[in-house]
């Protein structure tokens, strides 16, 4: 046993604790505050025999040996990248119809998505869109019941590239701001903002008050991007689903997803190529 000074008197540790550098510190008086904090090393001495001394040439090979195990790691990592996760939520505002072409869009660039229905939406569902629920869900990678806040997307640690709620209602929206929500769309919102991964908010409602404006600010200050469901018309729309389609693709640009065609450029080169002045 070895005994360690403390308050006048003396205290005894077990001998196989007799090595620890921090304890050695304390018998020194020495100030372990700034101690660093060595996992491998707390390991080989925990690891190895209680009678066994290794020489500094054993320690180097042990060094050694991590120092691969480490890079071998992160090589393997690096080898198998994570497919991209996109998080979709539809809450019950009108405009379905564009989820559903951003879940078939993003099956087209390969991106896994989550989805998550609230219960509101469920019901627009039922007005807007020749889908059942089943068929809607098998759009999706992954769906989740809204009441499910134990999911996957409801932690930080399920790594995505960020979450678009479309489309958005002023519930969902002025939940998201505040911070309030209860059920899993507005928590995996939440956990998006504090991760600070991209969150788009294809709000759908009009007019707006001052409560909505306040929500827009708040949500746009935590870093948010509202981009509310508003039709282009500089390409020609000839349908309802090229209109449907242009939303679609333009709300996945802030996530990289390339998806639009045409492009404002392409289209103003196309109407003005003979109108070029000399």
């Amino acid at each position: 046993m070895t005994t360690l000074p403390r308050c006048g008197k003396t205290r005894e540790i077990p001998q196989e604790l007799a090595g620890n550098p921090l304890l050695a510190a304390n018998q020194t008086g020495t100030d372990t505050s700034r101690a660093k904090y060595d996992p491998l090393q707390m390991i080989r001495q925990a690891d190895k025999p209680k009678t066994a001394h290794p020489g500094p040439e054993a320690t180097a090979a042990q060094d050694a040996r991590d120092h691969t195990c480490i890079m071998q790691t992160d090589k393997t990592r690096a080898s198998k990248p994570l497919r991209p996760r996109l998080i979709v939520g539809i809450s019950g505002a009108t405009g379905i119809a564009v989820a559903a072409r951003v879940l078939e869009l993003c099956r087209r660039f390969g991106i896994e998505t989550h989805l998550v229905v609230t219960r509101a939406a469920e019901l627009t569902r039922s007005h807007e869109l020749a889908l059942s629920s089943a068929e809607l869900a098998r759009l999706a990678s992954v769906a989740y019941r809204a009441g499910d806040v134990g999911a996957a997307i409801a932690s930080g640690s399920f790594q995505t590239i960020g979450m678009i709620v479309v489309p958005c209602s002023a519930r969902s929206l002025a939940t998201i701001a505040t911070g309030t929500g209860d059920n899993l769309l507005a928590r995996a919102a939440e956990v998006t903002l504090k991760e600070r991964r991209p969150l788009v908010l294809a709000l759908r409602e009009t007019p707006l008050s001052l409560v909505i404006a306040k929500a827009i600010v708040a949500v746009t200050e935590a870093g948010a991007i509202v981009a509310p469901l508003a039709p282009a018309f500089y390409m020609s729309p000839r349908t309802v689903p090229d209109l449907i389609d242009h939303m679609a693709s333009r709300l996945l640009d802030p996530f990289g997803i390339d998806a639009v065609a045409p492009r404002w450029p392409e289209v103003f080169a196309t109407n003005h190529s003979d109108n070029s002045p000399d």
